[in-house]
């Protein structure tokens, strides 16, 4: 009777152990979800705003990225530990941010192209979006670059 009791709180402890780690796998799995879900909304939300828009401003001061766009202007704020895109807000951390223009780095005014890396945990994931310029963006951007 004794050796049965025991035989049963062993196998029972097992189960428990092996349901734990099943759980925490699951708990990994889901947020590892979570988090690529996140990285490839805003890598489409980039990529659709950077081609739907004719302007694309960065303001250093405020840390905003500015679509100016006739119908619909958006903005793009970064904050240290979440990203607010219109009324959405995301939680990624940003560690670096590199903003382009005609294919040299910018650091404030008129875009074309922009990479971030984003952090999730202990890696680090990188997002490059650009835009066709039309013909008479590229000459405004130049004549803007001239001045």
């Amino acid at each position: 009777m004794l050796v049965v009791l025991l035989i049963t709180t062993i196998v029972v402890s097992m189960a428990f152990m092996v349901l734990r780690l099943v759980q925490q796998q699951m708990h990994a799995i889901q947020n590892n979800y979570t988090v690529s879900h996140q990285i490839h909304d805003v890598k489409q939300r980039l990529w659709m705003d950077f081609n739907r828009n004719d302007d694309i401003w960065f303001d250093r001061e405020t840390n905003q990225l500015l679509f100016s766009n006739p119908v619909r202007p958006q903005t793009y704020r970064f904050e240290e530990a979440h990203t607010i895109m219109d009324n959405d807000t995301l939680s990624i951390t940003i560690t670096e941010k590199r903003f382009y223009l005609l294919g040299t780095e910018t650091k404030d005014g008129p875009i074309d192209a922009m990479k971030l890396v984003l952090s999730s945990g202990k890696q680090n994931h990188e997002v490059f979006v650009r835009k066709e310029n039309a013909a008479t963006a590229q000459m405004n951007l130049t004549s803007w670059d001239s001045n």
